[in-house]
């Protein structure tokens, strides 16, 4: 049967759209051409292709104006398919709990034989002989009943398993394999063991005790006599013929109908198909459930799993334990007190909570782990919210180890973390498949590399699958890659997407065995085949051979996979040939899927792994830092990149990060050396940041303004020399940048080379005009040489008389004879341009003083005078109007002293007249 119960994580409205098992397809295909029929007629109907008005008796059904027949009609349909539906649907569960009664009968029975042989007075090898013959007649006696159940009876053979039927002998085997009535047969072989086993009293109770196996198999043989019942007896044949020809009639009339009764073509369509869809998918679960026991449906009876419960239930009672007797109480539960021991029966518990306690699990208080877990989930995606995990959790030091289990039936290597509320959670290799039932989290190593686990959540008592020690080659499971820290710390913090993950199954080898053998009946049962005939059993030359050309392997891998699976004899079926060689299972369309798969992986490992060093070298090209923090970061996560090639990453990405303080520090400092000396480390490295960038162009910045501030430097002292190296360093420094100043410098060289010859030239011939204008032409263009220094000297030589009157009228502070000797200078034209301006300068400042000399008079201003009497002392203004400004200025500050002595003396006296009680007076 299809169990489609709602899953967790899985929308409510999935079972909507669930086609396995679906009867929705087969009753489309039938209804749909009729709908089209209906849609196609209304059409026609529409273009009076048939007649007008009364005339149409193809589609206008004119004959019938009221609608009540035809409800009539309808309902009598419904109730017919709906009453045979109703009985159907009686027969199914009847025929599944008589399944059940019989199955449990019989289980009950072989119980009480396996119970009544305690205490036996017979061999246990006798008593073991029993047993084992006894279990394997009630697994082949389940077997048989419900292959008798089905249908198609035999299943094959024996397409339903049973437990080790080869023990049985082989006359036996051939005589009930002959046998038409197999479940009689078998009946008849358990009362004859059970007989004999107590005339050869291997019982070790009474015999009425023993009476109780009979009475269990009988009352099981009369419950699986009315399960034949229902699963042979078919519905009447009459009614379902009527019910077949109601319903073709009702889908003939329907379109005919909806083409008198609908406005549109659409309307036509739509009612048409609603009503014939699902009337016929009544039809269709009624065929379904009047063959309760059909195989060949997924919705019917899986006697198969009948089958593997009787089996299991049958193992259980030979299994070691089960038989070592009943449990036994502990001393420590007994106090010796009546009352004590009463009081503590009374103690509620469970059984699995006393089985965790006893295996070392401790409740464990969620903050003993060290960690924060406030908000601290981490999100598969944008969209996702978690739930926090329980208050309290359940540990175990003895099961926080590496541990090996079939999980989602993949082989994997598995560390047991904790009970979480009711499950218990384990963390698994990345590299395991079927993540949609495990999340995935960043764990760090021991050695601190970043990596990823996968968390899965198994149901507890899934737990005793998980072994510490296995038999599986290397490369047959999934295994852990590296040590991790804190485990229990960052699965917590992982939060409640491990609550909403489903639960994982766990499966032991057998039970995948036992599962395909299943599956293997069951292809067998459809495609009408033994299945011996699916198994493909070769020896070891067929088995090399078949790999080689069909597997394009080689000799040596084709050797590794038979000895693989010569060492796991209960995941694939083993034998010897009549020559006593061993034959192992072969299939190749399934050898050849998980070769795919498996290549398929390498190839997608290799890819990531391609693909992350392809990005660390993209990095390291381009210099940047985050996009290598990142690169690494997905290789440590991502791949199984060795830990060396990823040092060598590290090591680059840390170094990058120094260099790229450093620069940082550098840009704060601006000083043209330390961002030079960074840059030079950064190139060393190959950062090339957005640091780096800036670095580069505030050094460029730094560079222009040295190498202008030099020029600068270099066009003020005038010397050639000089700015003849600022230039070249300028160039140099400002390779490539097209720089206004550096134009000037160059040009102003030129001129004061220019300069330069003609002081040369003016300084051999002593010319005092050349001297003069060779001088001047240097002064006016900045040159400080020697030559102008010389050509200075030569010429204040020839013009000494003439700098002798200047400097004379000059210390003469006299105006007039001041502006005389200059424009008697300038008329001669003898003197520096320097030595003029000096003068002119001079004169300048003392035609200003006295002007404000005689402002300062006319006014009758103390402070104009002093200010005037302090320019023309700075001017070295001598005369007249000077001394009448001294003078004036004596007499204005000797009268404002007076004044001032005149009311410091009124202030006194007025201070002298004021009345005590007035001098102790305060203003309101």
């Amino acid at each position: 049967m299809i169990d489609y119960g709602a899953k967790k994580g899985q929308p409510s409205w999935f079972l909507a759209f669930q086609l396995t098992g679906s009867v929705f397809p087969h009753c489309f295909l039938i209804v749909f051409p009729i709908s089209v029929l209906s849609l196609v007629l209304k059409i026609l109907h529409d273009q009076n292709v048939f007649g007008e008005g009364h005339e149409d008796v193809v589609t206008g059904f004119y004959f019938l104006s009221d609608g009540a027949p035809w409800g009539g009609f309808s309902g009598f349909v419904s109730f017919v398919i709906v009453f045979r539906l109703s009985a159907a649907y009686s027969t199914y569960w009847s025929a599944y709990t008589t399944a059940n009664a019989f199955l449990g009968d019989w289980s009950g029975a072989a119980a009480s034989a396996v119970s009544c042989c305690r205490g036996s007075k017979c061999s246990d090898a006798k008593v073991e002989v029993f047993l084992h013959k006894v279990i394997r007649l009630f697994s082949m006696l389940s077997a048989c009943a419900l292959q008798e159940l089905s249908p198609r009876k035999s299943h094959q053979v024996w397409g339903l398993l049973t437990l080790n039927s080869v023990g049985i002998d082989e006359k036996s085997l051939a005589y009930l394999d002959g046998s038409n009535q197999r479940v009689d047969l078998c009946y008849h072989w358990i009362q004859q063991t059970v007989v004999d086993a107590q005339s050869d009293d291997l019982f070790g109770v009474p015999p009425p005790l023993v009476g109780r196996i009979l009475n269990e198999l009988s009352s099981g043989m009369g419950k699986f006599g009315d399960a034949k019942k229902h699963a042979t007896t078919q519905f009447n044949f009459p009614y379902a013929q009527t019910c077949k020809w109601l319903l073709i009639l009702y889908s003939v009339l329907m379109p005919l109908m909806m083409v008198r009764w609908s406005d549109w073509a659409s309307g036509a369509f739509i009612f048409t198909f609603v009503q014939l869809f699902f009337i016929w998918t009544l039809e269709a679960i009624t065929i379904i459930l009047e063959n309760p026991f059909d195989t060949s449906d997924r919705n019917c009876i899986d006697v198969f799993q009948l089958q593997l419960s009787m089996n299991g239930s049958l193992l259980l009672l030979l299994n070691p334990r089960t038989r070592a007797g009943p449990p036994e109480l502990s001393q420590s539960a007994l106090t010796g007190d009546v009352t004590g021991d009463y009081e503590a029966l009374q103690r509620r518990d469970t059984v699995h909570k006393a089985v965790l306690k006893q295996e070392g699990w401790q409740l464990t208080d969620e903050h003993e782990l060290g960690v924060s877990f406030e908000n601290e989930h981490q999100r598969c995606c944008c969209c996702c919210s978690g739930q926090q995990l329980p208050k309290e959790i359940a540990r175990s030091k003895s099961y926080c180890r590496i541990r090996y289990g079939i999980i989602d039936n993949q082989k994997t290597a598995a560390i047991a973390i904790g009970v979480f509320g009711d499950d218990l959670i384990i963390v698994v290799p990345p590299t395991a498949r079927k993540l949609k039932t495990s999340a995935l989290i960043i764990v760090q190593s021991v050695s601190g590399r970043a990596t990823k686990v996968g968390v899965k959540k198994i149901s507890i008592q899934d737990r005793h699958k998980l072994h510490k020690e296995h038999n599986w080659l290397p490369d047959d499971y999934e295994k852990f890659l590296f040590e991790y820290q804190d485990l229990p710390a960052a699965v917590y913090k992982a939060g409640g997407w491990i609550m909403n993950l489903p639960v994982a199954s766990v499966r032991r080898q057998e039970e995948l065995a036992v599962e395909k053998r299943i599956n293997e009946a069951k292809q067998a049962d459809k495609e009408g085949l033994g299945i011996d005939q699916l198994s493909t059993l070769v020896t070891f030359e067929d088995f090399i051979d078949k790999l080689m050309q069909e597997a394009e392997l080689t000799r040596e891998e084709a050797n590794l996979e038979w000895n693989r699976r010569k060492h796991l004899p209960t995941e694939y079926d083993q034998d010897t040939d009549p020559q006593g060689r061993l034959i192992i299972e072969l299939n190749m369309d399934t050898f050849k899927e998980h070769l795919a798969e498996v290549k398929k992986r390498e190839q997608t490992r290799i890819k990531k792994l391609e693909d992350a060093r392809q990005q660390i070298q993209n990095a390291l090209d381009h210099g940047h830092i985050e996009p290598l923090a990142k690169a690494i970061q997905v290789a440590e996560v991502e791949t199984t990149m060795s830990d060396k090639e990823l040092q060598e990453a590290k090591d680059r990405l840390t170094s990058w990060r120094l260099v790229d303080g450093k620069i940082q520090e550098a840009i704060a400092v601006r000083k043209e050396g330390v961002i030079r000396n960074a840059l030079r480390e950064a190139d060393e490295v190959g950062l090339k940041n957005a640091t780096w960038n800036a670095a580069s162009e505030l050094y460029r910045q730094l560079v222009i303004e040295g190498a202008q501030a030099h020029l600068k430097d270099a066009l003020e002292m005038g010397d050639i020399e000089h700015l003849m190296v600022a230039i070249e360093k300028a160039e140099k420094d400002m390779a490539g940048i097209s720089d206004k100043g550096l134009k000037e410098a160059k040009d102003r060289l030129v001129t004061w080379k220019e300069a330069q010859e003609a002081l040369c030239q003016a300084c051999e011939s002593k010319a005092p005009s050349e001297l003069k204008g060779s001088v001047d032409m240097s002064v006016a263009i900045g040159l400080r040489s020697r030559k102008v220094a010389l050509a200075k000297q030569l010429l204040a030589e020839h013009c000494a008389t003439e700098l002798e009157e200047l400097d004379t009228a000059m210390k003469a502070g006299d105006v007039e004879k001041l502006a005389a000797v200059l424009a008697d200078l300038a008329e001669k034209n003898v003197l520096a341009a320097e030595d003029m301006k000096r003068g002119n300068e001079r004169l300048k400042a003392m035609q200003n003083a006295q002007k404000a000399l005689q402002e300062g008079l006319s006014s009758n201003s103390l402070d104009a005078l002093r200010s005037a009497t302090e320019m023309a002392e700075e001017a070295k203004l001598q005369g007249a109007t000077r001394e009448e400004a001294e003078r004036k200025l004596q007499e204005l500050e000797a009268a404002s002293e007076l004044e001032a002595a005149f009311q410091e003396a009124d202030r006194m006296e007025a201070q002298k007249t004021v009345l005590p009680g007035e001098a102790n007076a305060r203003p309101m």
